[in-house]
């Protein structure tokens, strides 16, 4: 007699299975490695030991002074092996900015899309390389700011041929002499579709974008980047981007304080282990270590930065002004995303990644839907020479059914609210012309929690 319960085991493949939604990218300032990692050139990537079959690993970093290897194994670490990573390595003397009103950068985009169309990359991070020293004259390096601009111009051109990603920008060598109250604001520009992060995973002065971009490989479009249920990222540490790491080999500037990380240090014949902290003096200018210590300059460490109500912390300042950071939370251990905020007003629908997520979905779905109709002999209304009402209805029913449903709150992902696609085409007959508007109501974010604690004898 057979059990009557029957139970089988799928032989599966692990890690996160592809996604169109979730394929990411990032562009690094880069070093070729002879035979294997050509720049200029797109690699993509299914685990962190494809890149390492590049000849691109930690020693590569070091040696070079990049963030390859770190941006992508805290990619990995984040999303998980399976998850489908586009690689693009520039030149360290080119900057950012030149680089994406470049045709290079829309030939990248493009190939993405070339073998397969659903591998096409859906949001694109820029990863510079790590400076050695701290910078003072502006919030940011100039590149920075100039890129944040050049990228929404090249991501609206793009749009239009068919391209719909968003963007992170790497909040590098921020000014060693700003503060949460007295940085700039990103809420007044109009790059909705960038956004700017501003700490990293060490204290190199690079953020921590391809960990940011494998949150969002293994979310839903519409799904909260900064959820709290979903529990802290993967990272023992995190820092603001306005300290730099000064190795052994370096030198130390007189007066300036220099924490430990790594392993034990000795520095004017004291031993400081990691944690400890102390000021360089006259005499003294390099250190030494056998336990592969370093020491950072001006570190920031995130769980430093305050969080009162009403927003008047440095939290609560850096998230008004639209950065994307990692944050502690009351109560919680870990690090936690702030929200997906772009470079501009939070009072605006796509001051979110989120928004633009979801945005840029549907009309990747609305471009293939359309494209199926081009060629086809549609019914017209002979009396209006418009195209038939009934097939319209039709039309508007099967997207919604195919692309808007399995997204919406009441039966799907819970990634929007509902949405609906509204076909009109008068006149077809003579402009063989089909309009549409596609009308979504978002799932909004929770941001803010308000109350009231009282004593009362009745409930």
């Amino acid at each position: 007699m057979n059990h009557p319960i029957v139970i089988n085991v799928l032989n599966n493949s692990v890690g996160i299975a592809p996604s169109s939604n979730g394929i990411m990218g990032i562009v690094f300032k880069a070093v070729a490695v002879s035979n294997n990692f050509a720049l200029n050139t797109p690699y993509l990537l299914t685990q962190l030991s494809d890149l390492t079959a590049l000849g691109i690993d930690a020693a590569y970093d070091a040696t070079n002074k990049t963030a390859v290897y770190q941006q992508v194994s805290e990619f990995y670490a984040q999303a998980g092996a399976g998850a489908l990573l586009w690689i693009y390595g520039i030149s360290k003397a080119t900057a950012f900015a030149t680089f994406v009103a470049s045709n290079a950068f829309n030939a990248f985009v493009a190939f993405t899309a070339q073998a397969d169309p659903a591998n096409r990359v859906k949001m694109i991070g820029f990863c510079y390389d790590v400076p050695s020293a701290l910078q003072s004259s502006a919030d940011f390096p100039a590149d920075v700011t100039a890129t944040i601009t050049a990228l929404q111009t090249a991501q609206q051109n793009l749009f239009q041929q068919g391209f719909q990603f968003s963007c992170i920008v790497d909040g590098y060598n921020m000014s060693s002499s700003v503060t949460p109250s007295t940085i700039g604001t990103q809420a007044t520009n109009s790059a909705f579709a960038v956004s700017l992060c501003i700490t990293g995973t060490q204290p190199n002065g690079v953020s921590a974008v391809g960990l940011a971009l494998g949150r969002f490989a293994r979310i839903t479009i519409g799904h909260g980047f900064g959820a709290v249920e979903d529990g802290a990222v993967n990272t023992p540490t995190a820092f603001l981007t306005n300290s730099v790491v000064i190795p052994a080999s370096g030198t130390l500037i007189v007066g300036h304080v220099y924490t430990v990380f790594g392993g034990a240090i000795t520095y004017n014949s004291v031993v400081y282990n990691p944690g400890q902290s102390f000021t360089a003096v006259t005499g003294f200018t390099s250190y030494t270590t056998s336990a592969n210590g370093y020491v950072a300059d001006n570190c920031s460490p995130v769980q430093n930065l305050t969080s009162y109500a009403n927003g008047t912390g440095d939290i609560g300042q850096l998230g008004s002004k639209q950065f994307m950071f990692l944050r502690t939370w009351s109560n919680h251990s870990g690090f936690y995303w702030n929200d997906g905020a772009t470079c501009t007003s939070s009072t605006l629908q796509l001051s979110t990644q989120e928004f633009n997520r979801v945005a840029n979905a549907l009309s990747a779905d609305a471009l293939a839907f359309f494209i199926d109709e081009m060629g086809k002999n549609l019914p017209i209304d002979t009396k209006t020479g418009a195209v038939a009402q009934s097939y319209l209805n039709a039309k508007q029913q099967q997207f919604y059914n195919e692309f808007i449903e399995p997204l919406n709150v009441a039966s799907g992902s819970g990634d929007l609210s509902d949405a609906s696609l509204i076909l009109s085409a008068p006149n077809f007959n003579s402009t063989k012309t089909m309009n549409f508007t596609l009308k979504i109501v978002p799932t909004p974010i929770l941001g803010t929690v308000n109350g009231t604690i009282e004593f009362t004898s009745t409930l």
